[in-house]
């Protein structure tokens, strides 16, 4: 059969464009979505074939561009960490995660535990960090949430308590292993995950070697929600009137999932707040729902994580975005920084990324086109600072 120089060069290029995006979506936020390992390496699989079916006289250009395709595809994807599947227990929850080592470096490795933020999350949602870690010589653990993918129990049913136990049961899992240095083990927490590692580094396990929080703040969850009800609203073009219009409804819808007590007029007031324009960038509900509906906000939306931050004594790193709505970034990276050093903690670390949202992501193309990244010099702070602090004497008992 003959074979035509330009279609062989053709899906020779292909396969390596193919393979270069896959390869590209592994360092955006994009690995944190799909796993682009599997079409990277049909391309590379595809260019090896014909690589093996060019006579060797007839290698040329298109021989090149399928070996380039391979090697980048193999070294990158897969020849820079290992993954593996594990489980480990809380009490009576199973949880199920994924333990990405790093393939070259000296063994034990240091380690790292991510901390979900609010809702059922699953371990993908930390995939592009972990990876990053790995890479640079830091263990990863990422694990689908109690309620959620593979684990067992309910998210509605734990507390801040109970996802910061399950978070500790990771790390003595973690310093269970011979590859892992029992005390150079750390927590990533976001969003909601701030609250629950203040928990872990503060009171459960006090020794832990390093904190990062991502999109976190020290004021209680229900003084967020009264926040960014403001913040979105004025961020949605609305005058100072409709912002405190909002935000006392909502402090009113707050006491009442509190409280239980109804209010005879709320109901009748957020219907008729329903017609503004404003209404549907505060977030707020058009009906109030029968208190037991409240039952896990109730238990969560008034805890208070400063007295933790004050017991932790491992340094912290905060990492907040300058688009986030949620939360006050400057002043919450400084009541974290405040509450470490009430308790004698002086190693705080903050950074602030102007154009960073809340998922830790910044839209760089006009009109939010995607695929979004990660702001830059955010990844190069992640590994400076914590291989600064993982630089961790071997345990002499092992």
């Amino acid at each position: 059969m003959t074979r035509r120089p330009g279609m062989m060069m053709f899906f020779a290029v292909t396969a390596l464009l193919i393979a270069t995006l896959c390869i590209w979506f592994e360092f955006t936020p994009v690995a944190s979505i799909a796993d682009t390992r599997i079409p990277a390496m049909i391309a590379a699989l595809s260019s090896l074939a014909m690589f093996a079916g060019l006579r060797s006289t007839r290698i040329g250009k298109a021989g090149v561009a399928a070996a380039m395709v391979a090697v980048m595809s193999v070294i990158v994807l897969y020849g820079l960490y290992d993954e593996e599947a594990v489980r480990f227990r809380n009490g009576d929850v199973d949880l199920a995660g994924t333990l990405i080592l790093p393939r070259w470096g000296s063994r034990p490795h240091p380690a790292v535990v991510f901390i979900h933020g609010s809702g059922r999350e699953v371990r993908d949602a930390f995939g592009w960090h972990a990876k990053l870690f790995a890479r640079h010589g830091v263990a990863a653990l990422i694990y689908d949430k109690r309620g959620a993918g593979e684990s067992s129990g309910e998210t509605w049913q734990g507390t801040y308590v109970d996802y910061a136990a399950d978070a500790a049961a990771a790390i003595e899992y973690l310093r269970s292993r011979d590859d892992i240095e029992r005390g150079c083990v750390g927590v990533f927490g976001l969003s909601e995950g701030g609250w629950v590692v203040s928990i872990v580094a503060g009171s459960i396990v006090p020794d832990v070697r390093f904190v990062i929080v991502a999109s976190s703040t020290p004021v209680t969850p229900a003084e967020q929600v009264l926040y960014e009800t403001g913040s979105s609203v004025a961020a949605a073009g609305f005058d100072a009137g409709a912002v405190r219009r909002a935000v006392e409804l909502q402090r009113r819808v707050l006491q009442y999932q509190r409280s239980g007590v109804t209010d005879p007029r709320l109901e009748i007031e957020l219907r008729d707040a329903a017609s503004q324009a404003w209404f549907e960038a505060a977030e707020l509900p058009d009906e109030l729902y029968p208190i037991e509906d409240y039952e896990w906000w109730r238990g969560v939306m008034d805890f208070q994580s400063l007295p933790y931050w004050r017991r932790v004594r491992a340094p912290v790193l905060a990492i907040s975005g300058g688009r986030d709505r949620n939360s006050d970034v400057v002043e919450s990276q400084r009541g974290i920084a405040a509450a470490l050093e009430e308790g004698g903690n002086g190693s705080f670390t903050g950074r602030i990324f102007p154009e960073m949202e809340h998922g830790l992501i910044e839209w760089w193309l006009p009109s939010r086109i995607p695929p979004p990244r990660f702001p830059p010099g955010f990844a190069r702070l992640l590994v400076d600072w914590t291989r600064t602090q993982t630089a961790c004497e071997p345990d002499p008992a092992r």
